[in-house]
């Protein structure tokens, strides 16, 4: 395996997706739908820490709720989110490379979170200042966040170093030519 750094130019541009690659949300995230499911309908959810609790999951376990209350559910998870910051953590290897690099090269934050939630986990980790510029989910509308990043940047994907946690993600950036995808497994190497 080839060090990072012996691949990193000054052209270097880094990609940062958010949840689950640079902050772990996962548990703050579970709390924020706990909470709301059991207020919306009652019913209780136990945290996985396999896989991420989301608005598929949430339509998969209670294929009951009306939409009104799935809404209703998506509408408290979001206004509980805020309060459990405390529960998120930065995910060290990933955020070493961020603060090591982003004096030197362009960084920037590829992600589908939305934009509220996205900018208050950074604030809360004191990375807003590490990002030349972001993309949120209200940003992406191709369904391929590193698309969107490199046509808007007007950058080469061969010069982008991804950082990204989702296999689906993932091929999506290889699949428009990111060529070096860093994930968790890089680190175990």
């Amino acid at each position: 395996m080839v060090a990072l750094r012996e691949i990193v130019t000054s052209e270097t541009v880094f990609f940062f997706d958010l949840d689950g690659t640079l902050v772990d949300t996962d548990f703050a995230n579970f709390l924020a739908y706990k909470m709301a499911i059991e207020k919306v309908i009652g019913k209780s959810i136990v945290f996985n820490p396999q896989q991420r609790f989301n608005r598929a999951q949430l339509k998969t376990v209670f294929n009951e709720i009306s939409d009104s209350q799935f809404s209703e559910i998506i509408r408290l998870k979001e206004m509980q989110y805020s309060g459990l910051l405390s529960e998120t953590k930065l995910i060290s290897d990933i955020a070493n490379f961020l603060f090591r690099y982003y004096k030197s090269n362009k960084t920037i934050l590829v992600t589908n979170s939305r934009k509220s939630r996205a900018m208050e986990t950074l604030n809360y980790h004191c990375l807003t200042d590490k990002f030349h510029c972001f993309f949120f989910q209200e940003n992406n509308t191709t369904n391929n966040k590193f698309q969107i990043a490199i046509t808007q940047l007007g950058i080469s994907p061969k010069n982008v170093i991804a950082f990204e946690n989702e296999s689906e993600e993932i091929k999506k950036a290889k699949n428009i030519g990111v060529e070096t995808i860093i994930n968790s497994t890089y680190f175990k190497q």
